[in-house]
């Protein structure tokens, strides 16, 4: 496994896409957050559950990690470069960002700092 950063991480410390309390008025209300001409896939709620990761294909050659706030602001590129990053999941505390990867010719997770 690749760590971005010299901070070992240990893989219980990841919880794949945990679900966020959120109030009951925001039951059954369904909002748009993005608008996009690409293909999005494998959303995850941030550890406090302000914004969702999400990877963006393009044209099926290359897919990179974004994360944007609920009400549609605040987009980020997480990652970047001509391989594919796919599968985001954001650690409890909201530190790092789990992927999964061909970045190296076959598919390996990968952990990045976010903050």
């Amino acid at each position: 496994m690749f760590l971005a950063g010299d901070d070992p991480i240990l893989l219980d410390q990841i919880v794949a896409c945990p679900k966020p309390q959120i109030g009951a008025g925001a039951v059954g209300r369904r909002v748009m957050v993005t608008k996009e001409p690409a293909s999005l896939f494998g959303p995850c709620w941030s550890a406090g559950g302000a914004s969702i990761a999400f990877a963006v294909d393009n044209l099926g050659v290359v897919s990179n990690i974004f994360q944007i706030d609920l009400n549609g602001g605040n987009r980020q590129r997480l990652t970047a470069g001509p391989k594919t990053d796919t599968q985001p999941a954001i650690s409890p505390d909201g530190s790092k960002l789990a992927f999964q990867s061909n970045r190296d010719g076959n598919y390996e997770i990968y952990v990045m700092n976010l903050r």
